[in-house]
C-alpha cells in the first residue's frame, strides 16, 4: 500500500513538471535539476519507510519443544517442557509443565534452570517430587541429579509403605525445609509429622529436626507433642515407628478413622 502511494505521488510530480515545461521554456539542465529537486526527498522518505517496516514473524508453534537429554554416566536424564532454550554453553532453561525423569525419580515444576555439566538444577512454581515411596510438594527447590541430594522449601509431604501387597500412608509432614541427603534419607527442618490428614491435625509432633529413611522410624529432636494446637509434652529426642510392621517396639504414630473391629 505504501509503495502504491509513492507511485501516485511520483506520477503527480511528473505531471506537474510536464505542465511547467508546457508553459515555460526550460533548458535540459534546468529540467534535470527540477526533477531531482522533487524526487530526492521522496527517495529519502521511501528508504526510511522500507527500513521501518517490521519483519513478518512466524507464529510460534503450539507443540511442546523436543525433550532435552542429559547424560549421567551410562544413563540419561530426560527433561520435557512446553518451552526450552540454551542460555549458555552448559546452561539451559525449561518453562511450562516441566518434567524431569531419571530412574524412579519424577520432578515437576513451572520453571527449571539447570547445568548439564555440574548436573545442578533449581526451580520454582508448583514443585512436586516423587521418588519411590516419598512425595514432596514445595514452592521451590535446588537439586543435584548426580548425587541425588537437594533442598525443598515450604514443603508438604508424605511417605508410604507396603504391607501385605498394599501401599499404605506412613506419615504426613509439613516443614520449612526438607533436605534430601542421599539415597532415601531425608531431614525435616522446622516442621511437624502426623498421621492425620485434617488441615489442623488432631495430634502432631513438631520438631526442630526430624531425620528419616523411607520405611524406617523417624528420629525427632526437640519434640513437642500437640493435641490440635495445644502443646502437651516435650522431649529432647524421640524415635517413632511409622508403619504397622515396625510395631514390635516403641511408640507408633496413631491414626484416626472408623473401624468395626475392636
Amino acid at each position: 500500500m505504501l509503495l502504491f502511494e509513492h507511485f501516485k505521488f511520483i506520477k503527480f510530480i511528473l505531471s506537474l513538471v510536464g505542465k511547467t515545461f508546457k508553459y515555460r521554456q526550460m533548458s535540459p539542465p534546468t529540467i534535470l535539476l527540477t526533477c531531482l529537486f522533487f524526487l530526492l526527498p521522496l527517495s529519502i522518505i521511501s528508504s526510511r519507510s522500507w527500513a521501518q517496516t517490521p519483519d513478518v514473524q512466524k507464529a510460534p508453534s503450539s507443540k511442546p519443544s523436543s525433550p532435552l537429554e542429559i547424560n549421567l554416566g551410562d544413563e540419561v536424564v530426560t527433561v520435557r517442557a512446553d518451552r526450552q532454550a540454551r542460555t549458555g554453553k552448559h546452561n539451559y532453561l525449561a518453562q511450562g509443565n516441566v518434567e524431569v525423569n531419571y530412574r524412579n525419580l519424577v520432578l515437576r515444576a513451572d520453571k527449571i534452570l539447570g547445568n548439564d555439566e555440574t548436573k545442578n538444577i533449581r526451580g520454582n512454581g508448583n514443585v512436586s517430587f516423587k521418588q519411590g515411596l516419598t512425595h514432596l510438594y514445595a514452592s521451590r527447590f535446588q537439586f543435584n541429579l548426580d548425587t541425588q541430594a537437594g533442598i525443598f522449601y515450604e514443603v508438604t509431604g508424605e511417605t508410604e509403605f507396603e504391607l501385605n501387597g498394599k501401599v499404605e500412608t506412613g506419615f504426613i509432614f509439613k516443614a520449612r525445609e526438607v533436605h534430601k541427603i542421599e539415597g532415601d534419607r531425608y531431614r525435616i527442618v522446622g516442621g511437624f509429622v502426623t498421621a492425620c490428614e485434617d488441615e489442623i491435625p488432631k495430634w502432631s509432633l513438631s520438631a526442630s529436626r526430624a531425620d528419616f529413611k523411607v520405611d524406617q522410624p523417624v528420629n525427632l529432636k526437640h519434640t513437642v507433642f500437640r493435641i490440635k494446637k495445644l502443646p502437651v509434652l516435650y522431649t529432647p529426642f524421640l524415635r517413632v515407628p511409622t508403619s504397622q510392621k515396625q510395631r514390635a517396639t516403641g511408640f507408633l504414630l496413631p491414626s484416626t478413622g472408623n473401624s468395626s473391629s475392636r
